[in-house]
Order: structure tokens, then C-alpha cells, then sequence
């Protein structure tokens, strides 16, 4: 059987698709690739990803721009102590939470530190009406998200619990980026409802073992470098980007600060249910995933706003190609330089085509880390800016139900926190599965 991931016009999810590509490259290669632990006593390199976001720390360590987390609400008769071993048995299957960052011969380095149970902060809140909780819980989860992380010494996770009486707690679990991606929050909720079922119900929990830890990944990361696979995404990455342009001259309300502030708000609003139908149905009459669609869009908006017909847009892609990092926790995700030509006033379908035939493209090319590919491509840095892309597009698979019931005891997924940043100028990020979109932008800017 003979796939070609650019001619096969197949509506995959980007994740899918990406593994359905890695499939196909490691078979052209005869060769898979797979991820083998680290050797002991070895100092761990950080991954291209963390570096980044280590020296970013380092730069700014009290701007909470990398601060990603959650809060879910607990109704009904529930411990403390019971909360703390469900997180403890999260923490103690996956090393990313178990790791400092400290300075080892002039660089940093990865100490993952013994297994210690996790221990909850209590904050009691004063009762009140419903909405009278609710703003607290708003004020408080946006404090505790705000709050710096110290990635030398530790921990890179903090677990509160809001206390409104016995009955009805808040559980807030927050994170430095440097030790978990967005899909890595979805699969810390997962194991955390397996455990809390199982244990409440006198029940062992069932989780598959972890053939690996994201330390070895980064090691295997460091020391595949030199792939000749890589070689080819370099090559393709390289004449895909050139002659971009170097920013996309956004109209901003305010002059540019001379340096980021990284001082964003957020805005939040929902897209109608027959909107969406109609573009998955759009989507695939063009044998084009809604995302594809959904870029398109985003591509021909900014074209309008800017004037400019050479558009550019990354996008966040899982980088989970191995099987061993699909149940993983920690920082995989890799940034995809989506370009665009505007140009010659095309047609939806040729727009769309040309979206749709650049994004497979980049899928068969992502293995290659961002970071990376700014260091090859050496644009003008810009401290003003982030390099490459300053406008972010991403649609992130749902999160599952927002309401979960154990017994007498109900969990409610409460709103997506935000820290109050923005790494970019702009950034849409859409929910597959609802209506719920947001855009975050700079306030320095907008």
C-alpha cells in the first residue's frame, strides 16, 4: 500500500495526521524509531523546548507568562487527605512533576528528585451566596496562577485548596510550562478521575506503566539531532520560509514598547452550534479538516487587517510521533510556521487549498523543534517581538465532560484559567467538541 500524506486528502486531526506521517517516514526509512531510557547518573539535558522556556525564566522569572493549570470544584463529602494521595499517585507515575532545573557546569540541567506525597495549601474562604463564591473563586484562582515559579530549586506544580466549608472545596493544581504542555493538563485530569474513582470505590485504578519518562525523551531528543530525518525538515523548513516577511504589521491601538511586556487579557466568547456544523460540513465537501477551514479564515482576516497578501501563523502541534509519549507528562509540543499566500484574490477553495496543502506539508515536517529552526534561520531578533510568528491559531481537542459524578460527590470543571499574559501579539485558541473560543492579546498592543 502507497499513502502520500500530501496527496491522501484525509480530514485527520493534526495529531493523527502527524502519526499517520512519522508511520509512513519510519517506514520509507525501515527503520522506528523508538525512545530507550536514559543511562543512569548521567546529567539529563533539557529538551530544545525547555531550554527555551528556562532561559525565558531566567530573563523574567517573576512574569508569569508560562504558568498553565486548573481548578475543578468538589461538592459533596470529600478529604483532604484524599485529595492529596489522588495527586501524589499522578506525581509519583510521572517524573515531569518530580523535576528541578539547576545549573550544572554553566548549564542547566534536569534532577528528577525522589517520590514525596503531595501536600495540599489549605485557604478557607469566608461562605456567602453562590455568586459570592464564585467571585471569590474567580479572584483567588487568578492570584494563585500569577504566583512564580522557581525552576532551579522547585517544585514546578502547587496544589491549593479553596475551603468554602466541608462540603464545597475548590481544588486549584498550577504548573510551570517547563513540565507540562496542554495535552499533558488533559491527561493529568484523566488519571487524576481514574485514581479518585478507583480509590473511592475500594478499587485498585487501572493505568497502563510508562515505558518511558520525559527526561529520556529529552536525552533521545539531544541526541537525535543529527537525524538525517531532521536533516530533511531542516532542508524543507529552510526553502518553505524563505523570503517571509519579517513581522506581521498588525494595527495596534498603541506604539510598540521597545521590549515585550508580556501583559495580556483574554477574551472569551462562543461560536453558534449551526456555524459550526455548517464549516464541518464546509470542510469536508473540500476534503479539508475544520481546523484547515478555520485558518483559512484567520489567514484571509488578517490579510484584510494588515494589507499584507504573505501571512503567517504558527500553530501548536502535540509532537507525540513515538508511542511511547502518547501518556506521557511534560513539554512536547512544537510550533509549526504555518505561510500563506493571500495573493491574486483567490477563490474560498483555492484559499483553502493552498492552506490545506501547507499544513499537510508541515505535518510531515514537524519533528523539527521551533527552537531549532530559529537558531538555523537566525532571523532579525527583535525584543519587541516574538521571532518568526507573533500570531498564534490553535483548535484543541475537548477536555471531556465538565461534570463528573462519584457517588454523593460531584466534581464541576470550573473556566479555563488565565494569568493575565500573552507571549503574542494575538492568540485564538478554539475547543474541537464546544462553542468556547478565546482570544488572548498583548494590552501593550491592544
Amino acid at each position: 500500500m502507497s499513502l502520500n500524506p500530501d496527496r491522501d486528502r484525509l480530514p485527520l486531526s493534526p495529531t493523527r495526521r502527524a502519526l499517520l506521517d512519522a508511520w509512513i517516514r519510519a517506514g520509507a526509512s525501515g527503520t522506528t524509531a523508538t525512545i530507550p531510557p536514559r543511562a543512569d547518573g548521567e546529567p539529563i539535558p533539557l529538551s530544545f523546548a525547555q531550554e527555551r522556556l528556562w532561559f525565558l525564566n531566567q530573563f523574567a522569572p517573576d512574569v508569569p507568562v508560562n504558568n498553565l493549570g486548573f481548578a475543578v470544584r468538589l461538592q459533596g463529602p470529600i478529604l483532604i487527605e484524599t485529595l492529596e494521595y489522588v495527586l501524589g499517585e499522578v506525581f509519583r507515575r510521572h517524573e515531569a512533576m518530580r523535576t528541578i532545573f539547576p545549573v550544572v557546569d554553566a548549564r542547566p540541567v534536569q534532577r528528577v528528585l525522589p517520590f514525596a506525597p503531595a501536600h495540599l495549601s489549605i485557604v478557607d474562604v469566608p461562605a456567602g451566596s453562590d455568586s459570592a463564591r464564585r467571585s471569590a473563586i474567580d479572584r483567588l484562582t487568578a492570584t494563585l496562577l500569577r504566583e512564580p515559579f522557581d525552576l532551579v530549586n522547585g517544585p514546578v506544580w502547587r496544589a491549593t485548596v479553596l475551603r468554602f466549608d466541608e462540603m464545597d472545596l475548590v481544588l486549584v493544581v498550577t504548573f510551570h510550562h517547563i513540565a507540562a504542555d496542554a495535552r499533558s493538563v488533559t491527561l493529568l485530569k484523566r488519571e487524576l478521575d481514574v485514581i479518585a474513582s478507583a480509590f473511592l470505590n475500594g478499587l485498585d485504578p487501572k493505568l497502563p506503566p510508562l515505558p518511558i519518562q520525559y527526561p529520556d525523551f529529552a536525552a533521545w531528543q539531544r541526541s537525535v539531532i543529527q537525524d538525517p530525518v531532521l536533516d530533511s525538515d531542516l532542508a524543507y523548513w529552510t526553502e518553505r520560509l524563505e523570503g517571509m516577511p519579517p513581522v506581521l504589521e498588525l494595527p495596534a491601538d498603541r506604539p510598540r514598547p521597545a521590549r515585550q511586556t508580556y501583559a495580556g487579557a483574554c477574551y472569551r466568547f462562543d461560536l453558534p452550534e449551526d456555524l459550526i456544523a455548517e464549516l464541518r460540513e464546509l470542510s469536508r465537501s473540500l476534503g479539508a479538516t475544520l481546523f484547515m477551514t478555520l485558518l483559512a479564515a484567520l489567514d484571509l482576516l488578517l490579510h484584510w487587517y494588515t494589507g499584507q497578501t504573505d501571512i503567517v501563523v504558527g500553530t501548536d502541534i502535540a509532537n507525540r510521533t513515538q508511542a511511547e509519549t502518547e501518556g506521557l507528562i511534560g513539554f512536547f509540543v512544537n510550533t509549526l510556521v504555518m505561510r500563506t499566500d493571500c495573493g491574486d484574490d483567490p477563490t474560498l477553495g483555492e484559499l483553502l487549498g493552498r492552506v490545506a496543502s501547507g499544513a499537510r506539508a508541515a505535518y510531515s515536517h514537524q519533528t523539527l523543534p521551533f527552537e531549532q529552526l530559529v537558531d538555523k534561520l537566525h532571523p532579525h531578533r527583535d525584543l519587541s517581538r516574538m521571532p518568526l510568528v507573533q500570531v498564534m491559531f490553535n483548535l484543541r481537542d475537548d477536555e471531556g465532560a465538565p461534570e463528573l459524578a462519584y457517588g454523593p460527590l460531584t466534581t464541576t470543571r470550573l473556566p479555563r484559567l488565565f494569568p493575565g499574559t500573552a507571549v503574542y501579539d494575538l492568540a485564538f485558541d478554539l475547543v474541537d467538541g464546544h462553542r468556547g473560543a478565546f482570544v488572548e492579546y498583548s494590552t501593550a498592543l491592544f
